[in-house]
């Protein structure tokens, strides 16, 4: 599994959600459903929680940066002409 080997190779290894949605324009619900799974799945590859989210097209709103940081998530975003 691709996965396991960017683990083995001693990479950082982030989430990006289950299916690439725009979390800022779902509920909590569904948000929430988009990171939780792809948090279990790095879990259990890797043997410890992922610390980085990456949100598909980088836009998430200030109720999600709460609630990653209540979880020790960290957001991870670019700006534009880097």
């Amino acid at each position: 599994m691709v996965l396991q080997r960017i683990a083995a190779d001693r990479h950082s290894i982030g989430m990006h959600g289950q299916s690439h949605r725009k979390l800022r324009q779902l509920p909590p619900c569904e948000w929430q459903a988009e990171i939780l799974p792809c948090q279990a799945t790095v879990s259990r590859v890797r043997g410890r929680q992922p610390m980085w989210l990456r949100a598909p097209f980088g836009a998430v709103s200030d109720e999600q940066i709460e609630w990653c940081a209540a979880r020790s998530i960290r957001i991870a975003n670019w700006l534009l002409g880097s």
